[in-house]
């Protein structure tokens, strides 16, 4: 679901360009560019903390509340990577991966 957020500029810019958020790391995960861990936990964080408390309807309105939920735990499961990364004084960065299904999933999914 963060791939797809980050695929779609009409709904990812408003995050990083209106409300500043610090999401560089997310910005161009095509370019394959290695960030300190603890730069994609900042991210990560400011964004799970702006869909909670500062536009907490924004992805649901726009892709439902199964795809609003979905980030919402991959994004807590991004927060646990980065912090056992900054542990361990790691660089991250995010890949985004194409999968081809054997059949075409129902509508909205």
């Amino acid at each position: 679901m963060l791939a797809e957020l980050l695929s779609k500029p009409n709904l990812f810019s408003p995050l990083h360009r209106n409300l500043k958020l610090p999401l560089a790391p997310f910005q161009q995960p095509e370019q394959l560019r290695f960030y300190p861990a603890s730069a994609v936990l900042q991210a990560a964080q400011a964004l799970q903390s702006a869909l909670q408390t500062t536009v907490p309807d924004y992805i649901s309105y726009r892709l439902g509340s199964q795809k609003a939920a979905q980030l919402e735990a991959e994004l807590t499961q991004l927060i646990d990577l980065g912090q056992r990364a900054m542990a361990q004084g790691s660089r991250l960065r995010l890949l985004v991966q194409v999968e081809v299904l054997p059949q075409a999933l129902p509508p909205n999914e």
